[in-house]
């Protein structure tokens, strides 16, 4: 029960991130991605408990439910604010906003696996893969 109710407490916490680091952002779109990669990968350095568990996969179908809900709503966001920044409208489906979010996950698992820090050469190649796929929904 403990677990789980941290796991939800994490995940309710998850999709402002996107709100909180490129809302207002004036720059490039490239430069959002890389900012919401690193706003991510920081609350996984600052949050032991919440990366353990991530990694762990430690979640009843509940709560699963409740991540994937979390995902779909951070998917949404990104297209909305990128789209904004690369100044195009309705670019990429939800299902291939969706998939850059499972993508950029596993990129982070692998990131996180073996280093509480967060691996900087998988961390950075994470950057350019997801950089590479917005830009061809955009």
């Amino acid at each position: 029960m403990l677990i789980q109710a941290l796991a939800v407490r994490y995940i309710a916490a998850t999709p402002p991130v996107v709100d909180e680091v490129i809302s207002g952002h004036e720059g490039s779109w490239e430069q959002a991605v890389d900012m919401v990669i690193d706003a991510y990968a920081e609350r996984l350095r600052a949050a032991p408990a919440m990366r353990s568990l991530w990694l762990a996969g430690a979640m009843d179908t509940a709560t699963v439910r409740l991540a994937a809900g979390a995902d779909d709503l951070i998917a949404a966001r990104l297209r909305d604010e990128l789209t904004i920044l690369a100044g195009v409208e309705g670019a990429g489906s939800s299902a291939d906003w969706r998939f850059l979010v499972t993508l950029v996950g596993d990129l982070l698992r692998r990131a996180f696996r073996n280093d509480p820090l967060g691996d900087p050469e998988v961390l950075s190649r994470s950057k350019r893969v997801a950089r590479l796929y917005v830009s061809d929904l955009l």
